[in-house]
């Protein structure tokens, strides 16, 4: 990852990182909803971390590490209106669903925070999007061709599933500095969803 940030900042068609969004994750419909190597309630497995934690958490840390390495050494944009105090040198978003797994869920759903407390001095902007399940073929389909989507379709108050488009919006505006005083946050974006868990 730090090489490719690299490439980027030395392209003289960018020169700079000012706004970055991760978007990564996965889902393991296998039974119990645990890969074979990661802990479960039976205890069985090796207790390693499993493809579901590696994707949904140790991706964005390693991105962000790359990202935010480079946005420290700019210097900050100006903001939308001209005010001085919403100036920013860059902003992260990570968009992770992390589900089933509730362990990295939680990690995900961290890691915005502590980088927020370290790159706030720096006008350094990180947030999180968790979405529901969103309308793209990832969704539609398990790997043996059986819905893996349609029961959870019915239960968010929605009653359907979100558009891409919808994740994209809520993006470019935690990125700009319109969102300025918004730090640190995982905004949950499901239809409903969660309110379904309480």
């Amino acid at each position: 990852m730090g090489d490719t940030v690299s490439s980027v900042l030395a392209d003289p068609d960018f020169g700079r990182l000012d706004y970055c969004v991760n978007c990564v994750g996965i889902n393991s419909f296998s039974d119990g909803h645990y890969e074979d190597d990661s802990p479960n309630p039976t205890g069985t497995g090796s207790g390693q971390p499993n493809s579901i934690d590696s994707a949904n958490y140790r991706a964005n840390w390693t991105a962000n590490l790359a990202y935010l390495n480079a946005m420290v050494q700019q210097q900050p944009l100006r903001s939308h209106d001209g005010i001085q105090a919403r100036q920013q040198r860059g902003a992260v978003v990570n968009i992770s669903r992390a589900f089933p797994s509730s362990t990295s869920k939680a990690a995900t759903f961290a890691l915005p925070r502590r980088d927020a407390i370290d790159y706030s001095q720096y006008n350094i902007r990180i947030n999180c999007i968790s979405p529901g399940l969103i309308d793209m073929f990832t969704t539609h389909q398990t790997t043996d061709g059986s819905s893996g989507a349609q029961p959870l379709v019915e239960q968010p108050l929605a009653r359907r599933q979100g558009r891409p488009e919808e994740i994209a919006d809520l993006s470019v505006f935690l990125c700009s500095t319109r969102a300025s005083f918004v730090q640190g946050q995982c905004i949950t974006a499901d239809g409903g969803l969660d309110l379904m868990y309480e």
